[in-house]
């Protein structure tokens, strides 16, 4: 017998799709024992993450993952072992060739309280380049986000001053690491979800555990990111983490020099918006 992994509704044996009831994707299947032998379905079970709609499976019969040595290798560079894990990382990115083409709108916001810091009309990246989740500090980025509606979550912060932007992907080359990319490696995608809900797939808390270390809870999505800048990458477009079941939204995350055109994709001077409670 089959059950949801998540809300542990009962399903068909041979369900394959999200649950019915709860929408998100991944089974249990029952495992019975009886005179010391095992009776197993073949199974594959994934996870769904609410916030970002990011699937990756974590356990399959026929097709293992490695969920059990991603969670050896995270654990293991919290410690302090970071070449391990590096190595793991390099063998997933050197070959990726997947680039977002898209042409879209994107936002940059910030407090309204920091006005004064804003020598014209347009805002473009900050001009002392602090870390953020993508980016070390001292490597130049511009962070951007798709959806108005998220932009409150991500800068903390109700009174807003917005930057709107027009950008061809096509003529960058931007690793398309979004949920929509279903090529992508399940390595990858257990690695991405990992990093952006801050926990391995067991549920082990490991930025928290890096913060309590003196570091930075963002270094493993910063060792992501930098595999990718290593090989040339010019950014990364991700899912955004404050996004809810059926509402998502993407960043672009853009570092090096490439930046340094943003006048060219701003579009109009910035303006103010204050963020509704309930409605974004």
């Amino acid at each position: 017998m089959a059950h949801c992994m998540h809300c542990g509704s009962i399903l068909p044996d041979d369900w394959t799709a999200a649950c019915p009831q709860c929408g998100q994707t991944g089974k249990r299947i029952e495992v019975n024992v009886s005179d010391g032998v095992v009776e197993r379905d073949d199974h594959k079970m994934g996870f769904t993450d609410g916030t970002t709609g990011r699937y990756a499976v974590h356990s399959d019969s026929v097709d293992p993952t490695d969920t059990l040595l991603i969670e050896k290798l995270v654990q293991d560079y919290v410690q302090g072992n970071t070449a391990d894990l590096e190595a793991y990382i390099d063998q997933y990115v050197s070959p990726f060739d997947f680039r977002a083409l898209v042409e879209d709108t994107f936002y940059r916001g910030i407090p309204a309280s920091k006005r004064p810091l804003i020598p014209g009309d347009r805002i473009g990246p900050a001009l002392v380049s602090g870390e953020g989740r993508y980016n070390s500090s001292g490597r130049r980025a511009l962070y951007l986000i798709d959806d108005l509606r998220f932009l409150s979550a991500e800068i903390k912060a109700t009174e807003m001053l917005v930057q709107k932007y027009r950008i061809n992907l096509s003529s960058l080359r931007v690793a398309d690491l979004t949920s929509e990319n279903e090529q992508l490696p399940n390595s990858l995608s257990l690695l991405f979800q990992a990093a952006e809900r801050g926990a391995t797939g067991a549920g082990w808390p490991f930025e928290r555990e890096l913060q309590s270390r003196g570091k930075s809870r963002y270094t493993l999505s910063q060792s992501l990111a930098s595999a990718f800048d290593r090989r040339s990458w010019q950014g990364i477009l991700v899912p955004g983490v404050h996004g809810a079941a059926g509402v998502h939204y993407r960043n672009l995350a853009l570092w090096g020099d490439c930046v340094e055109a943003w006048q060219d994709w701003a579009v109009g001077p910035f303006f103010a918006r204050t963020s509704v409670p309930g409605v974004d």
